[in-house]
C-alpha cells in the first residue's frame, strides 16, 4: 500500500475538514455577525427559514457554509448533509439557495475532474449532487475519470459512493463490473486498520468494511456469477478475518437465498475466528 492511498484512506475515516470554498459568490450582508458556531448560526438559519425570512436564512446558511469548519471542523458532517438539504428545501421557495448549491456543485466538479482532486473534493461532490437530487452525475463522473485513465486511491474512494448508490437502486449488474475496484478499496481500507486507533480512537470501522464487501459480494450472486462471489468473499475473508465481515457476508448469502454458500462462508469463519467469535457469528446469522 502506498503512502498516497494510506493518506486517502485516512482522510475517508477521519472526514477532515475541507477548506472554505471561493464559489460561487456567497451573500454576505450583516446577519448574526458576532457569533462563531456554525451549529448555532444553523439553527438561526433554520429558525428564520420557518419565518418566512428567506433572505436572512441564506446569509446565515452562507456563513455556515463558508465558515463552519474553520470554526469547527466536526462541522464538516453537518455541512455536507443537514446543511446542504436545508438550503435545497429553502431553494424550492427562494431561488437564490438553490443558485448557490449549483454553483457549489461546478465548483465541486471542477475540482474533481482535475488533477491533484482530494478525497474531500470527491466526497463533498457527491454530497452536493445528493442534495440536489442528482445522484447520477456522480455516477457519470466517476466514469469518465475511468475512462481517463484515473486509477488512483481518490477514484477508489469515489467507487464507494457510487458503489452504495447504485446498490440502493439495485444496478447489481454495473456493480458486478466493479469488483476489482472494491478489491482496491478493501486494500486500502484494511491498510487503516494499524492507524484508525491513532486517528480516531475507539472507532470500529469493520461494519464498514463488511458493508462494502457484502454489496459487491450481493450484486454478484444476484446476477449469477457465483463462482466469482465465492472467490470474492474469500479474498476478503482471508485479508480481514472479522466478525462483522462474516456476518456481513453470511447474512448477504441467506438473503439471496444461497443457503449452501452461508453454510460455506460459516464454515471458513469457524477455522479462522476464535471460538467465541465464531459462536457470535453464529448467533447473530441464527437470527437472520
Amino acid at each position: 500500500m502506498s503512502a498516497g492511498e494510506i493518506c486517502v484512506a485516512a482522510l475517508l475515516v477521519m472526514a477532515v475538514a475541507q477548506p472554505a470554498c471561493t464559489c460561487p459568490p456567497l451573500p454576505r450582508e450583516a446577519g448574526s455577525q458576532a457569533l462563531a458556531d456554525p451549529v448555532l448560526r444553523f439553527q438561526i438559519g433554520m429558525a428564520l427559514a420557518r419565518k418566512g425570512e428567506f433572505q436572512a436564512a441564506l446569509v446565515e446558511y452562507s456563513w455556515c457554509l463558508e465558515h463552519g469548519t474553520e470554526q469547527d471542523s466536526a462541522f464538516t458532517g453537518v455541512r455536507d448533509s443537514y446543511l446542504l438539504d436545508a438550503i435545497h428545501e429553502l431553494g424550492k421557495k427562494f431561488p437564490p439557495a438553490e443558485q448557490v448549491l449549483h454553483g457549489l456543485q461546478r465548483e465541486a466538479e471542477a475540482l474533481v475532474v482535475a488533477d491533484g482532486a482530494t478525497m474531500e473534493d470527491v466526497t463533498r461532490f457527491v454530497a452536493i449532487n445528493r442534495a440536489v437530487e442528482q445522484p447520477e452525475l456522480s455516477v457519470t463522473t466517476y466514469r469518465n475519470l475511468v475512462a481517463s485513465g484515473a486509477s488512483g486511491g481518490t477514484v477508489v474512494v469515489f467507487w464507494f459512493w457510487v458503489l452504495e448508490h447504485l446498490f440502493g437502486e439495485q444496478r447489481f449488474a454495473e456493480i458486478a463490473t466493479g469488483t476489482d475496484m472494491t478489491k482496491r478499496w478493501v486494500q486500502m481500507f484494511g491498510g487503516m486498520d494499524e492507524l484508525s486507533d491513532a486517528l480516531a480512537p475507539g472507532k470500529n470501522y469493520a461494519p464498514l468494511l463488511g458493508r462494502v464487501a457484502a454489496m459487491q459480494y450481493s450484486a454478484l450472486l444476484a446476477v449469477g456469477r457465483k463462482d466469482e462471489a465465492a472467490s470474492f468473499a474469500d479474498d476478503v475473508t482471508a485479508e480481514h478475518a472479522r466478525v462483522d465481515v462474516f456476518r456481513a457476508l453470511v447474512h448477504a448469502a441467506r438473503e439471496a437465498r444461497e443457503s449452501e454458500e452461508a453454510v460455506r462462508i460459516l464454515a471458513k469463519a469457524q477455522t479462522a475466528l476464535p471460538p467465541a467469535e465464531f459462536e457470535a457469528v453464529q448467533q447473530a446469522s441464527a437470527c437472520d
